[in-house]
């Protein structure tokens, strides 16, 4: 079996989507980290934070209102 062979697998597929997933959570999550850096630092008050992180990542109340309580200090 072949490097390219390798990579047809069910196995390589799996750890490929799996390794897609990582970076983009990761990727997001670091993304609403600057966004609620950057509304506090323009003076916006919690309610319009969590309001910007529902438009922008296209989130439930309750889950923005986790990701404040765990960036904003």
């Amino acid at each position: 079996m072949g490097f390219a062979d390798l990579l047809k697998s069910e196995a390589a597929k799996d750890l490929l989507d799996k390794g897609l997933d990582f970076v983009k959570e990761n990727a997001t999550e670091e993304a609403i980290e600057e966004l609620i850096k950057k509304c506090k630092e323009m003076g916006l008050t919690e309610n319009e934070t969590v309001a910007k992180l529902v438009d922008k990542f296209d989130l439930a109340k309750d889950v923005a209102e986790k990701y404040l309580g765990k960036y904003l200090k």
